[in-house]
C-alpha cells in the first residue's frame, strides 16, 4: 500500500484524530513524505518547548515558549496541543499548582500525538 494511502486508511479509521490531514494537506498538498517530515520536526520542537515549559521560572519565557508552540502546532494541524499552548499561553505563569495542571495537560497532548505517529508508521 503506497504511504499517502496508508496514512488516509488511518485517518478514515480514527475519525477526528489528533492530527488534521485536511488542514496538513493544504500546506502539503497530500504529498506524504512532506508531512511525515513536518511531522517529525514538529515532534522534536514539542519536545523542546516541553521542556522549556517545565523549567520555566519566569512569565515571559512561559508566554514565548507555550506561544511558539501554539503557532507550530496550529502550523501543522496538531490542534490538542494547539489548544492547550493557547491555554497556557493565556493563563501565563505563575509559578504554582495550576502551572503543573497545565503542563500534565500538555504532556497528554504529547502522549496522543506520539502515539498517533507511532500507529501510523506501523
Amino acid at each position: 500500500m503506497h504511504n499517502q494511502d496508508r496514512i488516509r486508511q488511518h485517518a478514515a479509521l480514527r475519525g477526528a484524530g489528533v492530527i488534521d490531514f485536511d488542514h496538513l494537506d493544504q500546506y502539503t498538498l497530500g504529498d506524504a513524505d512532506l508531512q511525515g517530515e513536518l511531522l517529525r520536526l514538529f515532534s522534536i520542537q514539542l519536545e523542546n518547548q516541553l521542556a522549556e515549559l517545565s523549567a520555566c521560572t519566569g512569565a515571559g519565557a512561559w508566554k514565548q515558549a507555550s506561544h511558539t508552540l501554539k503557532g507550530a502546532a496550529r502550523a501543522v494541524g496538531v490542534w490538542q496541543v494547539a489548544d492547550v499552548a493557547e491555554r497556557l499561553e493565556t493563563a501565563g505563569f505563575d509559578g504554582g499548582a495550576g502551572d503543573a495542571r497545565d503542563l500534565e495537560d500538555l504532556r497528554k497532548a504529547r502522549d496522543a500525538f506520539v502515539a498517533e505517529l507511532a500507529r501510523l508508521a506501523g
